[in-house]
């Protein structure tokens, strides 16, 4: 039997006076990996937060392996790694790449307490997931956006966490290199029985990869298996896609209401 991770039950949030997500019910199983899809100022990344526990919903329940992610402990927020589309980091001050995955561990570590040397390992480990070991010692400002994004997964999962959140972790990494990006994901995945949930732009990723897509636009428009989704008209115009989807491999594309191979 299947286990949900994640539940939302007619959940509204914003900002302000304004709701940027209105009455939005969806759940996520364990093991998905996940492609929240739509337009910018849509409210994908305040679903990301809600799921993260930093941003509060107004109306509705969230529910995180069972939990209020607002109340989670330090231990149980720690089984959860968050990949913000903003670093909060200041790439021009001079800190060491393995500094920046040691951040992963603070919470756990203790304000005034210096890392140990497990988490000095769990740190290097990390990096050896993600294939930046040998950048350890470099300055975090000298990486080029990739090699940056690679060490941000290494800091979400560092404490082996069971759920992985990702807010548009291919801004800022150029073409050639997004590919080996999401096969790492997907590696990682694989490898350490990761839940994934992740905000993109990339459809033809979204459609090769994921196995469940969600269409956030103010509410969640429609969530499920990956082509379903995809091949849905309305869904597609609400969330604001190109007629032209990519599934692996092969482009299908949407004529008088209809999908077909080209």
């Amino acid at each position: 039997m299947s286990e949900e991770i994640i539940t939302f039950k007619n959940v509204s949030a914003g900002y302000g006076a304004g709701d940027v997500v209105e009455n939005i019910s969806f759940s996520v199983e364990k093991g998905d990996y996940v492609g929240v899809i739509g337009p910018n100022g849509g409210g994908k990344s305040t679903v990301l937060k809600m799921i993260a526990g930093v941003h509060k919903p107004r109306l509705g329940e969230v529910r995180v392996m069972g939990i209020d992610p607002e109340k989670f402990t330090q231990k149980e927020r720690s089984l959860i790694g968050y990949v913000r589309q903003e670093t909060f980091i200041d790439t021009s001050f001079p800190v060491k790449v393995k500094d920046v995955v040691l951040m992963g561990r603070y919470a756990l570590i203790g304000p005034g307490r210096r890392p140990s040397d497990q988490d000095e390992q769990m740190a290097m480990d990390a990096l050896k997931r993600t294939g930046m070991e040998n950048f350890s010692g470099s300055h975090i400002g000298a990486l080029s956006g990739g090699q940056k994004q690679r060490v941000f997964i290494a800091r979400g999962i560092v404490n082996n966490p069971e759920l992985l959140i990702l807010d548009e972790p291919t801004t800022g990494v150029d073409a050639k290199n997004q590919h080996a990006f999401y096969e790492l994901l997907l590696e990682l995945k694989r490898n350490y029985h990761l839940t994934i949930i992740m905000a993109t732009h990339d459809v033809s990723m979204v459609s090769d990869q994921v196995n469940k897509v969600t269409c956030v636009n103010h509410g969640v428009h429609m969530h499920g298996e990956t082509e379903e989704v995809l091949k849905d008209e309305k869904t597609c115009e609400v969330c604001g896609l190109d007629t032209e989807v990519i599934f692996h491999g092969k482009r299908k594309t949407r004529v008088d209401g209809g999908p077909h191979n080209d």
